[in-house]
Order: C-alpha cells, then structure tokens, then sequence
C-alpha cells in the first residue's frame, strides 16, 4: 500500500513542478513527463536526506511528504497562474478530443501497455527451478541490478559503498536501483520493486517518444510511425532470417522457432541492439532518464523556435539531476544545447543583432549555471573512484566493432536503411522545415561522436548516445513518409509501406521471439542460489567484506547485496577500477597461499565463500580453511568460513 502511495505521489509531485516552472506543455506532457519527474525528485531528496539521517520508513516518508507539502504550498501561492494554465490546456484537450488525436494517443499506448506488461512480466520471472531472465540482454545486466538495490536496503551506508568494489564508493548512475530499494523498504519485494517501475517507466518513455515527435512534426500520423520505428528498430538482421528459413524449407516453423535474436548476431557483426529489448528492459538507469530526455529535447525545440532564455534555464536546472540519474543523456543534452546557442549566436552575429547575440549569451549562461552545480555531482562521483582510478575515461577515435571492418557497411547493417534515409533526408534541400533541420543538426554531431570516438573503456556505452540520435532521426523520417503516402501516388505508397516493412522486420522478429517465454528464458539463480542468499542475509552481517569468485550471476553480491573485494572485472574496467592486481591476488587467497592471510587482512575481509564458481574459476585449496577456519554457513555446494581470526583479538 505505501509503495503504491510512494508511486501516485511521484505523479502529483512531477505535475505540481511542472505547472509551477514549465508552460506550455499539454496534459499528456504534464502526466507521462511529470511522473518521471516526480520519481528522480524522490530518489535524489530520499538519497540526500539518508546521508543525514539514515535509510529507513519513516525518512522515506518524511522525506516525500516534506516534498508534496512545500510544492502545494508553491502551487497555492501561485494558483493564479497555476489556474490559468489548466483552464488553457483544458481548453486545448477538448479540441483535440474532438478530432481524436486524444484518442489515437491512447489506444497507442493500451496496445503497447498490453504487449510491455506481458514483456516485462516475463522479462524476469520466477519458475519452479529458479529466477529467469526473458532475454540475453537481462540476463547479463539484471544482477547487477539486483545487488545494487539488495545493497541499499541490506547495507544502508550513504553515500553507498561499491559492493563489487571493496573500499570504494558507488560511482555507478544509481537512481534507478535506489527508487526500487525505497519500494523495498515501504514493504515491497525484489520483484515487484524491480519490474513495477520499469514497466512505469517504459510506458512514459514511449509516452514521451510520441509527444516529442508530435511537437515537432506536428503529425499525428508521423508521431504513430515514430513510436513505430523506434520500438522495433533493427539492422538487416532479417537478410540472416530469410537464409535459415529458405534453408530449412519451412517459413512458418523457423518463424515460430527463431534459432537466434537477429539485432545481435556477432558472428555476422550486427551487434546494435533492438531498443526496447537492448535499452528498455535490462538499462534501468537509461529509462529513468529517457522521458526526462524527451521534455528536455522538447523544450530545446521550442527554444530553436522562440529564442527563449527562460527554456534553457529549465533545460540546465534537469541537466543538474542527470549526473547521480544517467550521465549520457546529460552529454546529449549538452551538445544539442551547446550547438543550438552557438548557432543562435552566430546567425545573431552575421545579422548584426545586437539583442540577439546578448540573448544567445545570456540563454548559455542560464544553462550552464544549475548544469555547473549538477557538475559537482560528477566531481563527488569521481572522488569516490579513488587516486587509482580514471573515472571510467578511455577516449579513442576508434571503436572496437568497427576496427576490423568498413566503417559505413557496418553501420548499415547494424541499423539498415534508417542511416541512408536520415543522412539523404538530412542533406536534400527540402525535404525538411527549416525550423526541423536546424534543430537536426546536432544530431548528425552526435552520430559521428557517437560511432568514432569511445569515451569508456566499455565501447557499447556509446550506444545510449545514439538513442537519442535513432528517436530524432525517427521523428523526420516518419515526417517524410507520411508526407509521400498522403500525396503520392499508388505506387508511391506500396514503396513507403515496402520500406517501412524493411525498417521494421528485425525488430519485430526480435520483440516476437523476445514474447514467447518458451523461446526467450535464461537461468539467473537457481533455487540453491537463491536459499543461499536468504540464510546470508538471516545470519551473516550485512557491512562485513566477503571474498567470492569474480563472475557474475554470484548471490553474495547479487542477490545478498554484500561487498566483495572484487566482483566482474568487466564492471570494474568499465569504472576505471585496477582489478587485475586483485584477480591475482584472489587467486592466490584460494590456493592457500603462504600470503594468503596477509592478503585476507589488506582487503579487511571477514567471510571467504566457497562455492560452484569458485571452484570452477580457482584452484581451491579447500582443505586449507577447513583446517584454520570455522564454517559459519553451509548450504547445498555453498561453504563460508569466518576468516576474521587472521586479524587476532581486537
């Protein structure tokens, strides 16, 4: 019940903001942009205030209710303006339920509420053996997940220690797993606190997708093929299908049996992912910041149009929450800000408008003002990595796909012809508004960053930057082809609907196979795994250091949320952390070693697990700490021994 409270108070806090700062916007901008909102203005003061006075129900509701009090008391003060801005969106709602744009709007997201509901139901579900992952892409990010939100809620430490990471502070986008933690808290299990807001979530992105799209194209038509494109975006993956279906000589049966997900066959070098199945499900801090991304990008459309200061100071003052929510989509907004001020400028500048160049400089400085104090959070982020560390940046003017092969055939067949439509489109006079193609641009910049220059170690992370390219790009691709279907010829449209088809094919056999739980189901944690975790979490400390082996998929840390001196060395790569001495010095722990004790005591670890990935990724001397240490836990294949006699009486 106060999980669901938490949820509707979300709501009504992002709508109060809304009307209090933002004009202009219609009532379906205000719910879908708004709950999004009033989810990371939780997260942060719930985060904030757990520094000061520590993670429980009561902060949690406190916290919220200080928030909802002081934005009604804002919205009583200034109810006259408050009011006025309902009375005209009212206004705006009625006519646009008469010509059913309202409508089309909705039934659109009943059918895909439908379709998400049953994808995230199974994007994580439990059967009789064990926790299962609906797609490769869940399986691999989920746990991750999981430890993070176990951690806040087991550990409760803030600022968070880095359970994968022994001695070091969380630097990981977090928000997204710490609102699942503050459900857990009001009374939730792991599960629905996982799956519930993602689903939420989801919906508000797709929400946003639309809205963004019918500011800008100002097409209902084109804002349905938007959503369209984007939800079952894919590369020519389909070529790869329509082999293994004439090879097997029966269409229908590979159809309803697809061998493999065709956004991601490697062996074929299409690695870009469907978004829905690649960023959607598994990249929870991403759709915690996409329907942010959406207003910001709206507003930043409506500043290309009006030259408004005022929309670019609200675009840095939710540039400021990115940081601690999800930092690419803060660098995206950053480049199309910066670009659309600088072109202000310039164009003000050759037009000897005085007036216009002081608002392009004063529209930077009312950006770059609250985006220089969300900085700090960037600084803190940082700071917690530790002097050895390099932040997770590694830039190179390559990326690791594409270094053995063609630049441009990669990129088509890992986005098809979406790349050539957009790029022509982009290039041919006339094919766009102006008002459209300005605000483009910057787009095409971050294509090219995008794909040439890695800025992590982790090249796939460029991936979330061209998200934000795919929806735009959408966006005056659907434009354009709605334009030839309503005035073209037979002909003509039989071509559109054709393209549309190729545009779409991968993507659809990927969501489709993707559906069918049968086809898409992937063993997170067995029920060993996940009793094992129960005793840990019932009779061990929760603050306490713990060596484990390094995979993934551990439940120590995974689904006890305990700190470990080292977990996945790809995460810790990815964070700029130097693992490798302590892989090595792990190995040499787990051997029994002649050091083995002095290497307990430097990482001030109390509890040694051994267990199936253990032995399968060490030389474990077993009978070593069954000599010197006793068993504080047994279950099934899992034994951890209290090594905390290596630090003698204290």
């Amino acid at each position: 019940m106060l999980g669901v409270l938490l949820l509707i108070s979300c709501l009504i806090l992002g709508i109060l903001v809304l009307y209090l700062l933002v004009p202009g916007l219609t009532f379906e901008e205000r719910i879908f942009y708004g709950f999004d909102l009033g989810v990371i203005l939780i997260s942060i003061a719930c985060f904030v205030s757990a520094i000061v006075f520590g993670f429980n129900l009561l902060q949690v509701c406190l916290t919220s209710l200080c928030l909802l009090i002081v934005s009604f008391v804002l919205t009583f003060w200034l109810r006259s303006r408050v009011a006025a801005r309902i009375k005209n969106e009212l206004q705006d709602f009625r006519s646009r339920l008469k010509l059913r744009e309202t409508v089309w709007f909705a039934e659109m997201l009943l059918v895909i509420g439908v379709f998400f509901f049953h994808l995230y139901y199974n994007s994580w579900r439990l059967y009789p053996d064990g926790w299962y992952a609906g797609h490769s892409f869940i399986w691999g990010d989920l746990p991750i997940h999981t430890g993070l939100i176990e951690s806040f809620v087991e550990i409760r430490k803030f600022p968070p220690p880095n359970i994968y990471f022994s001695g070091t502070l969380l630097s990981y986008p977090f928000m997204a797993d710490f609102f699942s933690s503050i459900l857990m808290i009001l009374g939730w299990s792991l599960g629905p606190a996982f799956v519930i807001p993602g689903f939420l979530l989801g919906i508000c992105t797709v929400a946003g997708i639309y809205l963004l799209a019918l500011r800008i194209s100002r097409s209902v038509f084109a804002s349905l093929l938007t959503v369209v494109l984007v939800l079952l975006s894919g590369g020519m993956g389909f070529i790869v299908f329509l082999v293994e279906a004439n090879r097997s000589g029966n269409f229908i049966h590979t159809l309803l049996n697809l061998p493999s997900y065709y956004t991601g066959l490697r062996d074929y070098a299409m690695t870009y992912p469907n978004i829905v199945l690649g960023f959607f499900l598994p990249q929870r801090p991403f759709l915690l910041a996409l329907p942010l991304g959406m207003l910001m990008l709206s507003l930043l459309y409506r500043f290309r149009l009006s030259r408004r200061p005022y929309d670019m100071l609200l675009v840095g003052l939710a540039s400021a929450l990115l940081p601690l929510v999800h930092p690419h989509t803060l660098v995206t907004i950053g480049i199309v800000s910066g670009y659309l001020v600088v072109e202000y400028l310039v164009l003000s500048f050759l037009c000897n408008d005085k007036q216009g160049c002081y608002r392009a400089l004063l529209s930077g400085v009312l950006f770059s003002l609250p985006v220089t104090v969300g900085m700090l959070q960037v600084l803190w982020q940082l700071g917690n990595l530790g002097a050895t560390s390099n932040g997770g940046l590694s830039v190179q003017i390559t990326t690791r796909a594409i270094a053995t092969e063609n630049y441009i055939w990669y990129w088509l067949k890992n986005v098809g012809l979406f790349l050539p439509l957009a790029g022509l489109i982009f290039v041919v006079q006339g094919a766009l508004p102006n008002r459209i193609r300005s605000f483009y641009a910057p787009f095409a910049l971050i294509w090219f960053i995008a794909t040439l220059v890695v800025m992590q170690p982790f090249d796939c992370c460029n991936r979330k930057l061209l998200v934000y390219w795919y929806v735009v790009s959408a966006v005056v691709i659907s434009l354009v082809l709605v334009k030839l279907i309503l005035t073209g010829d037979i002909i003509s449209r039989f071509l559109v609907a054709f393209l549309i088809f190729l545009l779409v094919f991968t993507g659809s056999l990927d969501l489709f196979r993707a559906s069918i739980p049968s086809q898409s189901r992937y063993l997170e944690f067995s029920n060993e795994d996940i009793a094992f975790a129960n005793q840990v979490k019932e009779r061990l400390p929760a603050d306490a250091v713990y060596i484990t082996a390094t995979q993934v998929h551990h439940p120590i840390t995974d689904l006890a949320g305990r700190q470990v001196v080292l977990g996945p060395p790809y995460l810790a790569n990815d964070w700029g952390l130097p693992w490798r001495p302590r892989m090595e010095d792990l190995k040499l722990i787990y051997t029994g070693s002649s050091r083995a004790q002095d290497l307990i005591r430097k990482y001030g670890a109390r509890y040694l697990v051994i267990g199936p990935t253990e032995r399968q990724l060490f030389r474990v001397n077993e009978q070593y700490y069954q000599e010197r240490f006793p068993v504080v836990l047994r279950y099934g294949q899992y034994t951890v021994f209290d090594v905390s006699s290596v630090y003698g009486s204290r």
